[in-house]
């Protein structure tokens, strides 16, 4: 661990010599990428939040901190130019209730957020655990809402057998407003017309409440100073259930760790960022 932080701070040294001696392309860099997410989950173990954020197109590599916490270098790599990626995560102190503010320090300034609250955690209160999902009905989600978010994302993850050994999956998620207790998933899409018959299968969702903007629609984040951006924090509950047969043929698969969620949260803004 010593020696990989030694090689970055001498990376960092060389890099800066460089840019030194090329006025042209330091004065033509544009502002960093920064986009970050924590999502908190609670369990009979205890509440984890993990925060996860990723930097694209520093000069030198920064320095992520989130509430305080000076978060760990994940991965980095040069994009050329002097342009530098990288990615930074940790387990946080952060538990539901506490305020919390992404910076990102770095030789030509300070990115920070705005200040977000990490909300408490969602309750599902139907389909629980028994509820076996029988072939073209719809599938109703309700959920106990938490209070001062401004959103919820539902991820939907299916899979279930049918006809003469095949198989279907389904992997979406849905935005709903903050306000909303309930949703709905059209029979349509959990069983397409070319499924004869259900034999069975399985399916979990993960109810998160977020906090923060939504890209697509508030394009210009909540992050300023030297950097664009968007940092969310969340909490989230998950819920499984059988599809087709009551008897349990195919395991679902483990909960997803906070770490997982949180990337996959970066990963989905990201994409959203390129698409537009």
């Amino acid at each position: 661990m010593r020696s990989r932080s030694m090689t970055v701070a001498i990376l960092a040294a060389v890099i800066l010599l460089l840019g030194a001696c090329d006025r042209k392309t330091v004065l033509t860099f544009g502002l960093p990428s920064i986009i970050g997410a924590t999502v908190s989950d609670s369990s009979a173990s205890g509440t984890e939040t993990y925060a996860y954020v990723e930097v694209d197109g520093t000069r030198l590599l920064p320095v992520a901190a989130i509430g305080g916490e000076t978060l760990d270098l994940q991965d980095y790599y040069s994009s050329g130019e002097y342009m530098w990626s990288s990615s930074w995560g940790k387990n946080t102190k952060l538990r539901p209730g506490d305020s919390c503010i992404l910076r990102v320090y770095q030789s030509d300034g300070t990115a920070q957020s705005d200040k977000q609250t990490v909300p408490h955690s969602p309750h599902i209160t139907s389909p629980d655990s028994n509820f076996v999902l029988q072939e073209d009905n719809s599938l109703t989600l309700t959920w106990v809402g938490t209070a001062g978010i401004d959103r919820y994302e539902l991820a939907f993850g299916l899979q279930y057998d049918y006809g003469h050994y095949n198989s279907y999956y389904l992997d979406t998620t849905v935005v709903v407003p903050g306000t909303a207790t309930s949703y709905t998933l059209p029979a349509a899409i959990i069983f397409p017309s070319y499924v004869d018959s259900v034999d069975y299968g399985y399916c979990h969702v993960y109810v998160t409440a977020v906090c923060g903007p939504l890209i697509g629609r508030e394009s210009k984040g909540n992050i300023t100073g030297h950097g664009l951006g968007y940092f969310l924090t969340s909490s989230q509950a998950v819920g499984y259930f059988d599809i087709g047969s009551a008897i349990r043929a195919a395991m679902p698969r483990p909960r997803q760790a906070p770490s997982e969620r949180a990337r996959n949260m970066v990963a989905r803004l990201k994409q959203t960022l390129n698409n537009r």
